[in-house]
């Protein structure tokens, strides 16, 4: 199946990964044997599984191949469509296919030339185009363009109203601080904040991790180099170098806080997470669970010691800077 490939987690069902860099040096490039060694993998164990690589949960459904396979049909055709801009929404002049023109929306917001909140509402205006379309084939009943886009931008203010959750309604791992700066975690507790530092061009970059106790004490850390193919891996990987951290001290209910709300909330869950990090978040669950660990979501304001630590302005630390910090 096109789109298919293997998940790695202990690399047992994958022959070719048995045989690590040796034999990928034989037959790949020097560029490719380093997207094959910085696959995310499982470091406890779990069986590989095939996912479908053309999805960001990695599941395959009849409904997303038609879909992958008619925007391949559109952007095969020789000649594409010129395109303008109409009531403040990138607009082609002539539309082959609703779905063509999303993905043409977000490659525009992908190169920066249009905002991030204008997918959002083009999938809206895709769904009542859709809906008109079908009045119109199959009822001989016809909407005049603007009644059209005024429906469905109204159909997008109530979506974003009706999904706004109060910070009393969020989970705790997510519900934000009433202070932008950290927050010390209970009497005779310890608190691990972690983060990564990641540059795309050579893939690789540093990771920090503090653990202090309620006084706000320094008690120990690491600052460790990491190779990752995208920013989301970078940050899961250390957040479980953050739980074999607190497994190598023998740490039990040790509160972990990292600034990315989307590894927290995969972390705290039983969502699907993105098939790029889903070894790596298996590892983290089963961790902690083992370990009692729990999750909180801060704001880069209550992560910024990690976040130094992380970063290329602690190039110069020295072998002890836990015992005699900067």
């Amino acid at each position: 199946m096109k789109g298919a490939r293997w998940q790695i987690h202990n690399g047992v069902s994958v022959d070719f990964w048995a045989d690590r860099t040796a034999k990928l040096r034989q037959v790949l490039t020097v560029e490719e044997v380093q997207a094959v060694t910085n696959i995310p993998i499982s470091i406890l164990g779990g069986a590989d599984s095939i996912v479908w690589g053309l999805h960001p949960s990695g599941k395959y459904t009849v409904k997303r191949g038609y879909q992958k396979a008619w925007s391949d049909h559109i952007n095969s055709k020789p000649e594409r469509p010129s395109s303008s801009t109409v009531l403040g929404v990138f607009f082609p002049n002539e539309i082959g296919s609703t779905l063509g023109w999303a993905m043409r929306i977000k490659e525009e917001i992908d190169k920066g030339n249009l905002e991030t909140d204008y997918f959002p509402k083009a999938v809206f205006l895709c769904w009542f185009i859709w809906n008109a379309r079908n009045e119109l084939v199959f009822h001989s009943s016809k909407q005049p363009p603007h009644v059209i886009v005024a429906r469905a931008l109204g159909a997008w203010d109530e979506f974003v109203s009706a999904t706004e959750t109060p910070s009393s309604h969020l989970p705790r791992s997510l519900a934000p601080s009433s202070s932008l700066h950290w927050i010390p975690p209970a009497a005779g507790s310890l608190k691990i904040n972690c983060d990564a530092s990641w540059s795309k061009g050579p893939n690789r970059g540093w990771g920090g991790i503090i653990l202090r106790d309620s006084h706000g004490n320094l008690i120990d850390g690491r600052r460790f180099r990491i190779s990752a193919t995208s920013a989301l891996h970078a940050e899961a990987s250390v957040i479980r170098e953050a739980c074999l951290f607190a497994k190598a001290l023998n740490l039990s209910s040790v509160c972990i806080e990292n600034d990315n709300a989307q590894l927290i909330s995969l972390s705290v869950s039983e969502l699907v997470p993105p098939w790029e990090v889903l070894a790596i978040l298996s590892d983290i669950r089963l961790l902690a669970k083992d370990e009692g660990l729990s999750f909180r979501w801060t704001p880069r304001e209550g992560n910024e010691a990690a976040h130094w630590v992380a970063s290329s302005q602690a190039s110069s630390l020295g072998p002890n800077w836990v015992v005699y910090p900067p």
